[in-house]
């Protein structure tokens, strides 16, 4: 490889990377977060239906998981989760 081929390939590498960056840090930006109490019965699955809105469940999960310090799906009725809020309105999914 010419050392030509290897820049302009440094240079697409670089701005793929950068593509990849800014995507990541607008879809973090676009989550808002809103608590829900959580009611006897309530489990993961079943509050990603009720308050998931277009996010995909295994998503919604994840999020809930990661900002509510969650390993497992262990959730304790009583206690509050910190959970996305639907993108349109400022409104819970489930109010829509």
């Amino acid at each position: 490889m010419s050392e030509r081929q290897i820049k302009k390939e440094i240079l697409l590498l670089l701005m793929s990377v950068i593509l990849v960056v800014m995507y990541v840090i607008w879809s973090f930006k676009s989550i808002s977060y809103g608590e829900i109490k959580i009611e006897q019965g309530d489990n993961l699955v079943t509050l990603a239906e009720q308050y998931k809105g277009t996010m995909s469940m295994t998503k919604w999960v994840d999020v809930v998981r990661t900002e509510n310090n969650i390993h497992d799906d262990t959730i304790i009725a009583g206690k509050t989760l910190l959970i996305p809020i639907a993108q349109n309105k400022g409104q819970l999914a489930s109010d829509q």
